[in-house]
This record gives structure tokens, C-alpha cells and sequence, in this order.
């Protein structure tokens, strides 16, 4: 039987295996179709991606007990895709080094508007997990929207997770 622990750096790996996947997806635009004005959470591919990429940050950032008081507001002039693979591997870094005590532990920490919550850590990470799937799914169906060619990432659990058992 799998502890939490293993199931959440599972978690930690599907969703740095995801991030990559789309990634290969949006290497193949061209720098219009990446800032193309979509309606959706955030107007464009790469304020979306960006977004991903932020919020893990922020969280893995509260996890390593720092509240940050800000998202990044400046949408830097490159796509952070470099940034963004990194960003996640440095999760799944976290996740695999915690003791099993920590995934049934609680975290403390500010939101960007200095309200302060106690917050359990599996939660958490599971929360941050889902967030960044829930706008991976958002770039998918801007990708269909711009007419996207080539195959569609597909980016769903279940694939990643046979594809790790094979």
C-alpha cells in the first residue's frame, strides 16, 4: 500500500511531467499565437502559462515557510519555460525530501493580502497540483482555439500515470 507521501511526490512528478508536455505543445507556436487575446482566466497563452508557473512558486515558497505579499506582477518579455520546468522539478525536490510527519503536518503562512491561515500540507499540495491542471486544461482549449496543428498534449493523469507502469 502506498503511503501519502508516496502518493503526493506521484502528485509532485504527474504534474512537472504535465507542465513539460505542454510546454512541448507551446514551443511549437509562434511568438502571435503565444500572446494571442483569448478570453479565458488570464488573456493569453503565456500569461497562462505564466500564471502556472507563478502560483507554484508562491506555494512552494509558503511551504518553505516565506509568504510572499505578491504574485509576480511583471509579466516578464520571455516565457518563462526554462523558469517553469525548473520551478516544477524544485517541487517534486521538496515533496521527495519531507519526512512522512510533514504530509500530515500543517503550514502557516500569509496570503498575498497578509491574511495569515493554517493550512495542511497534504491539502495543499494537492491544491496547487490541481490549480496548475486546471489552467493546463484552460491552454489546451486555447490551442484548439488558435487552430493548433499539431497533437494535442495530452496532459491528463491517467496518461501519465501509464505511461510510468509500462
Amino acid at each position: 500500500m502506498k503511503t501519502i507521501k508516496d502518493l503526493l511526490v506521484s502528485y509532485a512528478k504527474y504534474n512537472l511531467w504535465a507542465n513539460t508536455a505542454l510546454l512541448e505543445a507551446i514551443h511549437k507556436l509562434d511568438s502571435k499565437q503565444i500572446e494571442s487575446e483569448i478570453n479565458s482566466s488570464f488573456k493569453s497563452i503565456r500569461k497562462t502559462a505564466f500564471h502556472i508557473w507563478d502560483a507554484e512558486y508562491v506555494w512552494l515558497n509558503r511551504f518553505k515557510g516565506n509568504s510572499l505579499p505578491f504574485m509576480t506582477k511583471d509579466l516578464p518579455a520571455e516565457t518563462p519555460i526554462g523558469s517553469f520546468i525548473e520551478g516544477a522539478k524544485a517541487f517534486v525536490d521538496y515533496v521527495e525530501k519531507q519526512d512522512d510527519s510533514f504530509f500530515t503536518g500543517i503550514t502557516i503562512f500569509k496570503d498575498i493580502s497578509g491574511k495569515e491561515h493554517n493550512m495542511d500540507n497534504a491539502g495543499m499540495l494537492m491544491h496547487c497540483m490541481n490549480h496548475s491542471s486546471f489552467h493546463r486544461g484552460q491552454i489546451v482549449t486555447m490551442l484548439r482555439m488558435l487552430g493548433y496543428e499539431g497533437e494535442m498534449p495530452r496532459t491528463d493523469m491517467i496518461v501519465y500515470l501509464r505511461e510510468m507502469s509500462s
